[in-house]
């Protein structure tokens, strides 16, 4: 496995998740999500690095389940 190749994709995926996320759930949703906080405080919390920790651990696996056959594809294909 080529590392430079496998981190490259690790924080491409990494950082289109956290815009994706950052969009729809401050931009998109956001408002409705301040009003039902407002409404019932306390209730929701927000724990912003958590989410972005998890955006990383689903982009190492995103990128280590995708690079495997790649490598089978690459292989197969130089064979013929």
């Amino acid at each position: 496995m080529n590392i430079n190749r496998f981190v490259g994709a690790v924080v491409g995926v990494w950082i289109v998740r956290v815009a994706l996320n950052w969009t729809f759930y401050a931009k998109i949703v956001g408002r409705q999500y301040a009003n039902i906080s407002s409404a019932h405080p306390g209730m929701f919390r927000t724990v912003i690095p958590a989410y972005i920790v998890t955006d990383l651990i689903f982009a190492l696996a995103f990128a280590f389940s995708l690079s495997k056959p790649a490598r089978l594809w690459a292989a197969a294909s130089k064979q013929a």
